[in-house]
């Protein structure tokens, strides 16, 4: 909880960082480059295994780091900390499941709030609707929601086109928003790029995940 309130400050504050979030799907691929992620919706590669492992061990200051938990992926975890995937003296490490599991409601609410008056960009797939979101978007940077991926490098000149200083970038995108998050926080460090996945699959898509409903089963660590 800690971890969610000071991403949720740094918001408040205008404060610019980043969140790339590395849970079963991301480092599915990391470690096998034709794993299929994000419910089906990425097949993995070469070059999106080779760009997922560089986002992996990249590290910037405000560059916060998501891995799967340890008790509900014992084996990719441990795998994660053998890889050295995993520094433990990194100070921005964090949970995969930040911003959702028992923290969803506290994100989605207090990041509403933190981001009034601010300027939005929203990066997705292009089935995403964000008329019920109260949020000042400037811009909904859309891409396919099947293999994202082959539009990246397109994607990244339409993010880096779209930044001004403290702009704050949401992303869900599957495995590609931890790509491009970590190439714009190098580029454009004035600015803050949040992989907020489904977080608002409710307003955005109309439907619900099993954090929403409550049912992600109870774990010590992440739930």
């Amino acid at each position: 909880m800690d971890k969610v309130n000071k991403i949720l400050q740094f918001v408040k504050n205008g404060t610019p960082q980043a969140l790339a979030r590395f849970n079963d799907g991301e480092m599915g691929i990391v470690f096998n480059k034709d794993f299929v992620a994000a419910r089906g919706h990425q097949k993995g590669s070469l070059e999106l295994q080779t760009a997922l492992i560089d986002a992996v061990v990249y590290e910037q200051k405000r560059y916060w780091k998501g891995y799967p938990c340890p008790l509900c992926y014992p084996k990719l975890h441990a795998k994660c900390v053998d890889a050295k995937y995993i520094n433990p003296n990194y100070k921005w490490n964090t949970s995969a499941v930040v911003n959702t599991n028992r923290n969803l409601q506290v994100f989605s609410e207090g990041l509403i709030e933190s981001l009034m008056g601010k300027q939005v960009v929203w990066v997705s797939g292009d089935n995403q609707k964000l008329d019920k979101l109260n949020l000042n978007i400037v811009r909904h940077i859309k891409a396919p929601i099947k293999n994202a991926w082959v539009v990246y490098y397109d994607l990244l000149s339409r993010c880096v086109n779209a930044t001004r200083p403290r702009r704050v970038f949401l992303f869900s995108l599957g495995p590609t928003s931890r790509v491009l998050i970590r190439s714009l926080f190098q580029i454009r460090p004035d600015c803050t790029y949040l992989d907020i996945g489904d977080t608002y699959f409710p307003e955005t898509q109309g439907g619900y995940r099993r954090a929403h409903l409550g049912k992600v089963p109870k774990c010590e660590v992440c739930n």
